[in-house]
């Protein structure tokens, strides 16, 4: 078909968009990602802020890709200074890109530890659907694409209170951090998550 241009009456209205909305949650710390204390690179790799990536600020994510899988002792871990109000559980939240295994398989793995405390190895299993959707892990992927972040978390029992450090470790290749959120109680159901806590 043919292209018609028409001539413009009046000139186009600009867009305003609104700011995000956040609850706040005082039994909650939400940290964006870019917003670490500190960041250790090694085993050839090194953390690099990916702006606008993800809903909020942006993402994390250990470069170059396609670097085989490393663990604890190969110390490639982001820092969080945090302070705890009280003494109890702690749940921390992380909030990741929806990936898929670059490897070929179905899994991705991200550690997560308290000060020195040993690391919590989370697991995510995620497939894509391109036709019909009949698996558990289709179904996580559709929803994660939907909202453009995957929630995994880890439970810490018996945290005191006071400063303590959550660290952040790569694992697999592939696995953009934006949010981590650490609670102290149920996280009210949100699109965004709590609001940035900022520092400690």
């Amino acid at each position: 078909p043919a292209d018609v241009r028409l001539p413009a009456t009046r000139p186009p209205k600009a867009l305003r968009f609104r700011a995000a909305v956040f609850p706040t949650s005082a039994d909650a710390i939400a940290i964006e990602a870019p917003d670490y204390s500190r960041k250790v690179d090694g085993a050839q790799l090194q953390w690099h802020v990916i702006p606008n990536l993800g809903p909020t600020l942006g993402a994390l994510a250990a470069l170059p890709q396609g670097r085989p899988a490393t663990t604890a002792e190969d110390g490639v871990p982001l820092e969080y200074d945090v302070d705890i109000a009280r003494e109890g559980d702690l749940d921390v939240h992380l909030y990741l890109v929806p990936t898929l295994d670059v490897s070929g398989g179905n899994r991705v793995r991200i550690g997560v530890s308290i000060d020195d405390g040993p690391v919590q190895v989370l697991t995510d299993s995620l497939i894509p659907a391109p036709t019909e959707t009949t698996l558990t892990e289709q179904r996580d992927w559709n929803k994660a694409v939907e909202d453009n972040a995957r929630i995994i978390h880890a439970r810490f029992p018996s945290v005191g209170r006071g400063r303590h450090v959550v660290r952040i470790w790569r694992q697999d290749d592939n696995v953009p951090l934006q949010k981590l959120v650490i609670a102290s109680a149920p996280l009210p159901v949100t699109y965004l998550g709590p609001a940035p806590s900022g520092f400690p």
